[in-house]
């Protein structure tokens, strides 16, 4: 899957795509992305949720001294450039490539939840 799938299941047309946080539950097994689709007001939120996770890994690609905490900050979201989710199945990859960062998540299923 890519983000133009994503876009397909969101059913919207293609635009920017934004992560403003992350976090785990389930002891770690369940690696869910807070997403932002677009940059026009009011921008809707999306969820990426990893399910089966084994493994995950996060690094820094761009160090600045900036408050994340204010969110008015262009800075305070990571920019996706890229994005890999590969096939459902156990061992599957993903890969999110933003401006400051880069994830990447071995898991069995993802599910895109919008509200």
């Amino acid at each position: 899957m890519n983000r133009l799938e994503i876009f397909a299941r969101l059913g919207l047309p293609p635009a920017g795509i934004f992560i403003t946080s992350f976090m785990l539950e389930n002891l770690g097994t369940t690696f869910i992305v807070q997403c932002l689709y677009g940059p026009e007001e009011p921008s809707q939120p999306f969820k990426l949720i990893f399910n089966r996770c084994r493994k995950f890994e996060y690094q820094v690609t761009s160090i600045d001294e900036i408050d994340m905490t204010d969110l008015q900050h262009p800075m305070a979201v990571g920019d996706v450039l890229g994005i890999h989710l590969g096939e459902d199945h156990y061992g599957a990859h993903a890969v999110l490539h933003t401006t400051d960062f880069e994830l990447t998540i071995s898991y069995d299923t993802v599910t895109i939840a919008h509200y």
